[in-house]
């Protein structure tokens, strides 16, 4: 699951670097930070759930301290994703 909330970022990016239409750059921007927003929260839960969690034969983990400040920085993130939609426009003038 971990390898997941790394990769939806990455992916996000990818396709809004390859999208050219500013109303698809900005569903594809507030679906990823969504995406990322819900894994991170999947993460907490799991963390809670089970203590520490272990992935990619445990080289990537989470405890609670990670996985509180992956709540925050996906909160974050899909804020400013909202936020910025208004921004996005200027972009492509």
């Amino acid at each position: 699951m971990i390898e997941y909330l790394l990769l939806a970022p990455i992916l996000t990016a990818v396709l809004c670097f390859l999208t050219r239409s500013k109303a698809q750059v900005e569903a594809i921007s507030l679906t990823g930070s969504l995406v990322t927003l819900i894994l991170g929260l999947n993460i907490v839960k799991n963390v809670y759930q089970n203590g520490i969690i272990m992935s990619w034969t445990n080289t990537l983990f989470a405890d609670a301290f990670s996985a509180f400040i992956v709540l925050i920085v996906s909160i974050v993130g899909f804020v400013a994703s909202i936020y910025s939609i208004g921004y996005m426009g200027h972009e492509f003038k």
